[in-house]
């Protein structure tokens, strides 16, 4: 298959190969807790559909209204995913727990055309919708295209270790200080924010 840069840039976290809008990615995650998200759409975005071989140990934190979930998917040897009506939307960020390092494949369809998230006041736990990589204050059909306003906070992760010590805020008058994140392919993050909006953007592969 090719690679498709408008579909996402290949990084040490994640790689992506796609014919035509119908590809896959493959995310390098760490043993212990990673910040992801679904890059690709599958049928109704269930586990079973996007990560139908677990791994064997894997547990799935949503967030959802400023608080974790209290249901915990889990990835059961012999069994599979339990309950196995759990979902992950591209764009939903989700803390997965792994008992090993793992290189988990996500096969499906890239979200295009126009796509949206709303955000919250508070903190939300997202990713971008459709996989690809670029600054947050990036724009056209390969940026970001985020509504930053002043205050909004950027919580990043560092796999297997913890949150990352650095917080990047848009400052008034500035922008993003001390400079826009970039989130890898398939990589979520906690957005910290005053003021509920729409997370909106047209994208097209071609």
């Amino acid at each position: 298959m090719a690679a498709i840069a408008a579909a996402g840039v290949a990084t040490s976290m994640a790689q992506v190969y796609s014919v035509n809008a119908v590809g896959y990615v493959s995310l390098s995650l760490k043993k212990g807790f990673n910040m992801i998200t679904n890059p690709l759409n599958n049928g109704s975005n269930k586990l079973t559909e996007i990560l139908p071989d677990g791994p064997v140990g894997a547990e799935i934190y949503t967030f959802t209204n400023g608080k974790f979930d209290a249901d915990i998917p889990t990835f059961i040897e012999g069994l599979g995913w339990f309950p196995d009506t759990a979902t992950l939307k591209p764009g939903q960020g989700a803390f997965i727990r792994l008992t090993a390092d793992a290189a988990p494949i996500f096969v499906g369809e890239v979200p295009q055309g126009d796509v949206s998230m709303p955000l919250n006041a508070g903190f939300n736990l997202i990713a971008s919708v459709v996989p690809i990589e670029a600054a947050l204050d990036s724009t056209g059909n390969a940026g970001m295209n985020f509504p930053g306003q002043a205050g909004d906070e950027y919580y990043g992760f560092e796999n297997g270790v913890g949150y990352k010590s650095e917080i990047p805020t848009i400052i008034e008058g500035l922008g993003w200080f001390p400079s826009a994140p970039t989130p890898k392919v398939g990589e979520a993050f906690f957005l910290r924010t005053g003021t509920a909006r729409t997370w909106t953007r047209s994208f097209s592969v071609n």
